[in-house]
């Protein structure tokens, strides 16, 4: 029975009288005390030293496990498939800033194709809720391409050798398209948290 935190009381056989002290079957030391006020014994459990640092290097044990579990888990997963898809998701696995940037030479990424031609590849970034930015064309004036109508906003994205996209409702997420002749040869696509320091 319990009389108060942290002790543990036993009916006391000789009032006044001492107990030794003594270790339990898990290492710990014993220390008894009578307490006239109950006629019970009063027990207090300690930790020894030898068992103090048991617990301590299994306390380390067990964190050195679970980092090197940890960095199995991210070895395994692919962050470069995942970033086709979803840059943020894959942002998620790049420690310690949480930073993705890869460059795609085959495939598909967030919906453009390499190969594809520049006229697919603007449609598919407008699916994808990306804005072309007028920047990467040396237009730096505020408004971006809202200053352009569709057919003039169209024929000067036709004529440029790459494309820079962001998406307007996560500026952390973009893209850049990358042409040969008409046709799409490489993509980059980022979802950035922190800037390089």
């Amino acid at each position: 029975m319990f009389c108060e935190r942290g002790w543990a009381y036993f009916p006391c056989p000789h009032s006044g009288s001492t107990k030794p002290a003594l270790n339990d079957r898990y290492g710990r030391m014993a220390e008894f005390r009578h307490t006239p006020h109950c006629g019970h014994w009063q027990r207090r459990y300690g930790w020894t030293m030898r068992t103090r640092t048991k617990v301590i290097l299994g306390g380390i044990g067990t964190g050195l496990a679970i980092m090197l579990a940890g960095a199995v888990a991210l070895a395994l997963i692919d962050v470069r498939q995942i970033g086709r898809s979803n840059p943020k998701q894959a942002s998620s696995f790049r420690l310690p800033w949480f930073n993705f940037a890869e460059t795609y030479v085959d495939g598909e990424v967030l919906g453009v194709a390499v190969g594809s031609t520049k006229a697919e590849a603007i449609r598919a970034a407008k699916r994808a809720s990306l804005t072309v930015e007028p920047s990467g064309w040396g237009d730096n004036r505020a408004g971006g391409a809202s200053l352009y109508d569709k057919p003039s906003l169209l024929a000067t994205m036709l004529r440029q050798h790459h494309l820079n996209f962001h998406d307007e409702a996560d500026l952390r997420r973009g893209m850049t398209i990358y042409f040969r002749g008409e046709r799409v040869e490489r993509i980059d696509v980022h979802y950035i948290y922190t800037e390089a320091i």
